[in-house]
């Protein structure tokens, strides 16, 4: 069962911070039992070795804030090393999946395994529930306009703008909304002021300019995730080999 499965770890980490405040135990010696892991390895991509390693790194970062064993919207931006940005925040809010403003351990892997997308198909889905900011099934050309405009904050090339120009956020604001418009205005839509899915799908796929923010963004994200899992791997590598060598020794 998904839930007490999730609710398994989320006792144990409770205990585990009992443990770890008496001093008798590290956060390392603690680890997923093995119908933990089978249960998160069929819902994730994961292997049962970067999965135990996930499952220290989330607990590393569920207590860098408030040891509470769930991760929220500040410890959530940490951990994936995203800027507070609206897309941010609806990146979280997709993580969130019961709606209690923090993601559990289930939630953590499943969002990353959804992060990793391997087919456009995963990335289209996956972007345009990053524009449906109320959760429709369609956006409109607000939520487009409030969505990229967030992307300007960060992007090298228009930080320089901002740098250089006096009324920079006008400027950006200006761009964007105009962008927006012409998007809508040359696309044979259904309704001129919201994009559906399979409207928004064939924009994506056809490689708009007005997509192209949004693909960075996207793109980063998973390689953030990927050289995650990637850091994990490296770390098991060498705490292998460091008890390699103490077993030599011995």
């Amino acid at each position: 069962d998904r839930s007490s499965a999730a609710s398994e770890v989320y006792k144990r980490q409770v205990e585990q911070r009992k443990v770890k405040k008496m001093g008798s135990a590290s956060a390392e010696e603690i680890k997923l039992k093995e119908h933990e892991l089978q249960e998160y390895s069929k819902i994730s991509s994961f292997s049962y070795s970067e999965l135990d390693q996930l499952y220290q790194y989330y607990q590393h970062f569920s207590s860098s804030g408030t040891d509470d064993g769930v991760i929220d919207y500040k410890e959530f931006c940490q951990a994936l090393s995203l800027p507070d940005t609206l897309v941010t925040k609806r990146i979280f809010f997709l993580f969130d999946t019961n709606g209690d403003s923090v993601i559990n351990f289930r939630e953590f892997v499943v969002g990353l395994t959804y992060c990793m997308y391997e087919t456009t198909e995963q990335q289209v889905k996956f972007s345009f529930q990053l524009f449906d900011i109320n959760n429709c099934g369609y956006c409109t050309k607000q939520d487009l306009k409030d969505v990229l405009l967030s992307y300007t904050s960060i992007m090298p090339n228009l930080m320089i703008l901002q740098s250089t120009t006096k009324d920079a956020s006008g400027v950006l604001k200006s761009i964007v909304d105009q962008m927006v418009e012409e998007t809508f205005k040359n696309m044979k839509l259904s309704d001129p002021d919201k994009l559906s899915y399979e409207e928004y799908r064939g924009m994506y796929l056809k490689k708009h300019f007005a997509m192209k923010w949004l693909t960075m963004d996207m793109d980063k994200l998973s390689e953030g995730v990927h050289l995650l899992t990637s850091d994990m791997k490296k770390k098991q590598r060498a705490l292998e080999k460091k008890k390699g060598k103490i077993c030599g020794q011995k």
